[in-house]
């Protein structure tokens, strides 16, 4: 028997990819009516390592902002000041 998991319109899937022997979850959170980031911002971008018990390796974030800009987390300030 197969079942299916219905997202709710706040929940952000995760996708996961097998990419050698590591597996690599990424995860985009839209910034639109349920929005809490910087009105400047269009989308939150995550990926990182899956590791054993919970543990993740080589976090990256960035941040699509609207006007079309991919821009690292630890450079976003600098944007949207």
């Amino acid at each position: 028997m197969c079942t299916q998991r219905v997202l709710d319109s706040w929940e952000n899937p995760k996708v996961i990819a097998l990419n050698g022997a590591n597996f690599i979850a990424s995860c985009i959170t839209k910034n639109d009516e349920y929005g809490f980031m910087h009105q400047k911002i269009d989308e939150k971008h995550e990926t990182y390592t899956m590791k054993e018990e919970g543990k993740r390796e080589n976090y990256q974030l960035f941040f699509l902002l609207k006007d079309g800009q991919m821009i690292a987390n630890e450079k976003v300030m600098d944007y949207l000041n």
